[in-house]
């Protein structure tokens, strides 16, 4: 290109390749002063990949010296440097990802197996010693946890239920405690007749005793059962002053008390101002059952 070429304003020519770029930083290296370097970055580039190529002894030694004297400034431009490339080119830093899991990943795996099987003592250890300084923190919060997640644990708890049921152990432990269960129940009242469960269905408007919800609600996930009030496991016999129809179902309240304390129970559902209510409500019933079999 000749001496006589004219410059644009605001462009700048390189003295290596001789082309004219926009005086920018995407183009030119700017010093401190506000002046741009006369080489463009391009040709800086291409300066540096040839020098380090034939001087590459050199500067491995210069790069490795300079980042052990300021070790914590480098590991940041390192940090910053790759997060910049990887937002830049997404999908080729996902690509390399994908190939480095899938080479180094039956490596890993066995590294992490190793590594829990070899220090399983020692985390059990520490598991037990935090517990031990922290159990009123933690209990608090799995407490509370359980108040929140409720119904998902409930889902969870019942699924885990249902799979552990057809296993060989959970299906003797269950005809176990279904043969328990029946012998209680044998062994205490059993007076209730059709016409009694009847009468418990229209007092409540066929409806659960304690929520109010109907069954086959809107998604029919409920029907109404019969619950004994007083647990078996506790001396409650099938008498229509024991028999409550509670609904069945997903969170519903015949699963929830279980074999419970009715007033325990109802404080945990509740809570105590509506639980205290409740209470007498069931109360009045069960009276008004009493006066008619009188």
């Amino acid at each position: 290109m000749s001496d006589s070429t004219i410059i644009p304003d605001g462009y700048k020519q390189c003295n290596v390749c001789q082309s004219i770029k926009p005086a920018a930083k995407e183009y030119f290296r700017q010093r401190k002063s506000g002046h741009f370097y006369n080489q463009c970055r391009d040709c800086e580039h291409e300066y540096l990949i040839n020098y380090r190529s034939t001087h590459r002894d050199k500067t491995r030694r210069q790069a490795r010296e300079r980042y052990h004297s300021n070790i914590v400034v480098e590991r940041e431009k390192g940090r910053l440097r790759a997060a910049r490339n990887r937002n830049a080119n997404p999908d080729k830093y996902r690509s390399i990802n994908r190939k480095s899991y899938y080479k180094l990943r039956e490596k890993n795996i066995k590294g992490l197996r190793d590594y829990y099987y070899r220090t399983v003592e020692t985390r059990r250890a520490y598991a037990r010693f935090y517990y031990q300084n922290h159990k009123a923190v933690r209990d608090a919060y799995n407490r509370s946890y359980r108040i929140a997640n409720r119904q998902e644990l409930n889902q969870q708890h019942g699924k885990y239920i249902k799979s552990y049921r057809k296993t060989p152990h959970g299906y003797a432990v269950t005809k176990a405690a279904t043969h328990r269960y029946n012998a209680r129940k044998r062994s205490l009242l059993n007076t209730l007749t059709a016409d009694e469960w009847k009468q418990a269905l229209d007092y409540f408007g066929g409806r659960c005793a304690v929520c109010g919800r109907p069954p086959k609600d809107l998604f029919s996930t409920h029907t109404i059962a019969a619950d004994h009030w007083i647990p078996v496991s506790k001396g409650g016999g099938t008498t229509a002053d024991n028999i409550l129809p509670l609904c069945h179902g997903l969170d519903g309240c015949n699963n929830s008390k279980l074999n419970k304390d009715p007033e325990t129970w109802l404080i945990e559902r509740l809570g105590k101002r509506k639980a205290k209510k409740m209470l007498a409500e069931i109360e009045a019933y069960f009276a008004w059952v009493r006066t008619r079999q009188a």
